[in-house]
């Protein structure tokens, strides 16, 4: 693994929200294979 310069700061909703959104939709569909499937 290398070292990365990681930086928290406090959530902003105006420039994060979008992004964060993106990254847990997309999580969700690789943890979650049988969302989206007809059922």
């Amino acid at each position: 693994m290398k070292n990365a310069n990681v930086v928290i700061r406090p959530f902003d909703a105006a420039t994060d929200l979008k992004i964060l959104s993106t990254i847990w939709f997309e999580a969700s569909l690789e943890a979650h294979p049988f969302i989206g499937e007809n059922g």
